[in-house]
């Protein structure tokens, strides 16, 4: 069986990511497991929510079965760092309109209150990531891009080589929910590959 860890965005809104993939697991025969990055509480740094990430994929990944990660918005830049650290023993990674580069984060686009450390840090260990990784590398993931997104802009969902899905859609919580519902046969067939 295969095995998929979700990573919602900024907000670890698990509840309306649950309810976008709620029959994943019936109809596809997969494990679901949505965790939140605490991009907005909890530990301050982003090494510490970082490394107990990656405990937490390291304990799914000792069951033994494929493991693929998902990550939706800010989420997204998480699983591309997780992968490259354990590029072995991640079947496939998945990016739903996530930030991946230009750490340069406009406040107003997300929120006003936070200073938004932690994604920064995200971003910026992503963007180094992104140019370690081989074309074979990139052949494992695949990213979706939508016509236009009002809070991350297209040009930093990018990247050069690896597989891509378009969605004709303009919204950025429309665009990740599109992705996920109606796309998730697309999702799931490419995990499948």
């Amino acid at each position: 069986m295969n095995e998929i860890i979700l990573i919602p965005g900024l907000g670890d809104n698990v509840k309306y990511v649950k309810f976008l993939t709620k029959n994943w697991e019936r109809r596809y025969n997969v494990k679901l497991h949505i965790i939140p990055f605490g991009f907005n509480g909890g530990f301050n740094e982003f090494e510490d929510r970082f490394k107990v990430f990656l405990n937490k994929v390291d304990e799914i990944i000792e069951n033994g079965n494929k493991v693929s990660l998902i990550g939706s918005s800010a989420g997204a830049s998480v699983v591309i760092n997780a992968y490259c650290l354990r590029k072995d023993r991640i079947n496939k990674v998945i990016s739903v309109c996530g930030r991946l580069k230009d750490v340069n984060v406009k406040q107003r686009f997300y929120y006003p209150k936070n200073p938004l450390t932690v994604f920064k840090e995200s971003i910026a260990l992503c963007e180094k990531n992104l140019l370690s990784l081989t074309q074979d590398d990139k052949k494992k993931i695949l990213y979706f891009k939508p016509l236009f997104d009002d809070v991350v802009p297209v040009r930093t969902m990018i990247i050069n080589g690896a597989n891509y899905k378009r969605l004709f859609s303009f919204q950025h919580g429309i665009n990740i929910s599109f992705a996920l519902t109606l796309m998730s046969e697309k999702i799931i067939s490419f995990i499948n590959i």
